[in-house]
């Protein structure tokens, strides 16, 4: 039977896809995989303890909901043996190679948590630097992207599905499928800090942005695009969203270091014995 052979319940044996992981890289994906957990408590924090999305960009946070998403059906189109695999040889033969998986699911997992805080916590303050009809376009802005992100996944996944039954989960078609998300997510990439850094100058305030979140994450993606690379081999398409993404935090960490600099004298000021008595 060759390569090929068949395994049970008719499937073909996968397990030949699976190349060695070294340890070290094995180590660095576990501490990418609960970094990314770890670095959203600060943001989903701030929110709850705040009660107010201020200071988020709604555009930011659903068109990066939506990225990652396509990214996740990337890795699914691109590796299928993969998660066939887990039904044919045992888990500790082939989490290494899935950890490339698992820390991009898991951050669109932990992502949810943010977009649905940003509707239930929906700030309605009056503001100076933010007029009411300021507020009803993003009120209105928030339910489009629910319902267009909603059914966009639908789709996507919808077509995975299709590809695999009609022309194989392992098909050039269903890569090809694949590499085209993986470009899209790219694509989206690029985009995908924009509103929050134009948000985070309009407003000169932070708000509700977490600093300790972005400090987090943008080394942490420096890391698993080293993983990714050097570690799981994975193809560029799914690397280069990685890479896309941090150079965005990077300069959105400048960007709201420097107000949060320049709003404390402020703060300082306001609070001064001086100015109280």
């Amino acid at each position: 039977m060759g390569d090929y052979r068949r395994a049970y319940c008719g499937f073909i044996d996968y397990s030949f896809f699976y190349h060695k992981v070294d340890t070290f890289w094995k180590v660095i994906g576990v501490i990418i995989f609960f970094g990314t957990i770890i670095s959203f408590i600060p943001q989903i924090t701030t929110i709850i303890e705040r009660r107010s999305n201020f200071g988020l960009s709604s555009i930011a946070i659903w068109v990066s909901s939506f990225q990652q998403f396509i990214l996740v059906a990337n890795l699914i189109s691109l590796h299928p043996y993969d998660f066939v695999g887990l039904v044919q040889i045992p888990f500790s033969q082939c989490w290494g190679k899935l950890l490339s998986f698992g820390s991009v699911f898991i951050l669109w997992f932990s992502y949810h948590f943010i977009t649905y805080l940003n509707t239930v916590f929906f700030d309605q303050a009056s503001r100076e630097r933010r007029p009411s009809e300021t507020i009803y376009g993003e009120r209105k802005r928030n339910i489009t992207f629910i319902v267009v992100v909603a059914s966009s996944l639908i789709g996507v996944l919808t077509i995975i599905v299709l590809i695999g039954i009609r022309e194989g989960f392992n098909s050039d078609q269903l890569i090809n499928y694949g590499g085209a998300l993986g470009t899209l997510s790219s694509m989206l990439v690029y985009i995908q800090y924009l509103p929050q850094m134009i948000t985070t100058i309009k407003f000169q305030d932070p708000g509700s942005l977490s600093l300790l979140t972005i400090i987090i994450q943008a080394p942490g993606g420096i890391f698993n695009t080293c993983f990714m690379i050097f570690g799981n081999h994975d193809h560029w398409t799914t690397w280069i969203s990685f890479l896309a993404a941090t150079v965005q935090q990077l300069i959105l960490l400048v960007i709201v270091l420097y107000y949060t600099c320049k709003k404390k004298p402020k703060m300082d000021m306001s609070t001064s014995p001086l100015l109280t008595t």
